[in-house]
């Protein structure tokens, strides 16, 4: 039986495997075309690692791709999600 320990140091581990796939998926997507498929994508990837910098980075590029009027909401959202992603890393032990 494994003790708690290890169980979330395995749980992280997938957690960040995940995020990674999903990163991966959504730079597919990106590829592609289809920015719809690759913006879940990519908050997929920050579901299961809030503080994958590649996923926010390549959000961002897939806001700025968009019409201006959908960029500018996109963008103060993605400020947002950059704000508490900070918090997070400066509250982590």
């Amino acid at each position: 039986m494994r003790s708690v320990g290890e169980a979330s140091s395995t749980d992280d581990t997938v957690g960040a495997e995940l995020a990674q796939a999903y990163n991966a998926l959504g730079v597919c997507y990106a590829y592609q075309g289809d920015y719809p498929h690759a913006e879940v994508s990519f908050r997929r990837a920050l579901r299961h690692n809030e503080r994958m910098i590649e996923a926010y980075t390549n959000l961002a590029l897939i806001y700025r791709s968009q019409e201006p009027e959908s960029a500018d909401e996109r963008e103060t959202e993605l400020e947002l999600l950059l704000e508490a992603a900070g918090n997070r890393v400066r509250s982590a032990p």
